[in-house]
């Protein structure tokens, strides 16, 4: 086994053998454990890669691990390689990039002096363009966004579509993402609600 795949099995021994304490420490904030968890969750996710991680129980009471690579192709495969090596006796979901949210479609940006600003998308309309290669162009008509610096648009677009789509079809699908406070005429005639976007990947 090459060093990485040494790693990966490594960290599902550590993962079953400490699955009931993580699931303690999730459910009762007062744990004893809960820095050593976290702490090796730490260590033995970023010792893969540079990954960012989340667990706990999803909207339907299942447990859950996700490892995200966080918009890095390349990282992709590797966390997908993490969760082929999963044990699949083990009653969880496993997910190789952040999957997409039932959500009201409202969240936190930070603008470039670190103000947090809370975005209500559910309004939000959309155009897009079906490319070679199963890419898509896709405009965001998001009303109020020209309040934004340009580099505060981007991220809530593009945060906004990771919990609306899930990260891998974010990264894969789109090849290229824009948004605007209002669209141009000729593109406005066609465009759509933003709740009919999941529709069409899903």
């Amino acid at each position: 086994m090459t060093s990485k795949e040494d790693k990966i099995e490594a960290f599902w021994q550590w993962f079953v053998k400490n699955e009931s304490i993580i699931k303690d420490c999730i459910e009762l904030d007062s744990s004893p454990n809960q820095a050593y968890i976290v702490n090796q969750l730490n260590e033995l996710i970023l010792d893969l890669g540079l990954f960012t991680w989340d667990i706990g129980l999803n909207n339907s009471n299942e447990w859950f691990l996700t490892i995200s690579p966080n918009g890095s192709e390349k990282f992709l495969s590797i966390s997908q390689h993490i969760m082929l090596e999963a044990p699949e006796f083990l009653n969880w979901t496993f997910h190789a990039s952040r999957p997409p949210k039932n959500w009201d479609r409202t969240f936190i940006v930070h603008s470039f002096d670190m103000e947090e600003i809370e975005i209500d998308a559910s309004e939000w309309f959309f155009h897009l363009h079906n490319e070679e290669h199963d890419q898509n162009s896709i405009i965001i008509e998001a009303k109020g966004i020209e309040e934004l610096d340009q580099e505060t648009a981007n991220e809530a677009a593009h945060q906004f579509l990771v919990s609306e789509l899930g990260e891998k079809i974010t990264m894969e699908g789109f090849s290229n993402i824009e948004i605007s406070g209002k669209l141009e005429s000729k593109l406005a005639r066609d465009k759509k609600s933003i709740s009919e976007l999941k529709t069409l990947f899903y």
